[in-house]
């Protein structure tokens, strides 16, 4: 967006460029010589002397060139500013896509805390039954996968509100996951 703005700076400028472009233009000029002034060159009188005048130039037909280069500088502002509200607007829409997205992965992650918390219990009750030898080997190794299956998908979004959140900050300029 600063870039944006640097460009309506810019913009700005060349418009002002142009309304002094178009403006009547004074010049000076001084001189002084020593020399053989006159057309005999052959005489030998040498003399100091002095020049001086004052020009003037300005457009006598620019057929309305100023404004039509005017408005190219307002049309480009114009454009910039466009372009800075279609940026705003999609980081609008971003940003609440990604809060919406935080948002049903923490409902997620709440219900896989829950699944973890019932899978450990569920593990921790056959293992104490394997031990008594009541329940055959397969269904304690069977509740011990769950449970690490249900701890991965705990790991893997807590991951992606991490993400978010860094997404999140790095659309808001920020530095800081929070």
């Amino acid at each position: 967006l600063t870039t944006i703005d640097r460009g309506k700076n810019i913009q700005n400028l060349k418009k002002k460029i142009v309304n002094g472009q178009y403006l009547p233009q004074i010049g000076t000029f001084a001189e002084l010589h020593y020399g053989k002034p006159g057309l005999d060159f052959f005489k030998d009188e040498w003399s100091l002397y002095f020049q001086g005048g004052i020009g003037v130039t300005f457009n006598v037909f620019d057929w309305n060139k100023k404004n039509k280069e005017k408005r190219i500088a307002d049309l480009s502002i114009e454009k910039l500013d466009n372009r800075k509200k279609e940026i705003i607007a999609d980081i609008h829409k971003a940003m609440a896509q990604l809060y919406e997205n935080k948002k049903s992965t923490e409902t997620k992650l709440k219900h896989v805390n829950k699944l973890t918390a019932l899978a450990q219990e569920d593990a921790t009750l056959k293992k104490d039954l394997f031990k008594e030898n009541q329940l055959p080997n397969i269904d304690y190794l069977s509740a011990l996968l769950t449970k690490d299956r249900y701890d991965s998908m705990k790991n893997e979004l807590e991951l992606q509100i991490k993400l978010i959140k860094l997404n999140i900050n790095t659309l808001a300029g920020k530095n800081k996951t929070n």
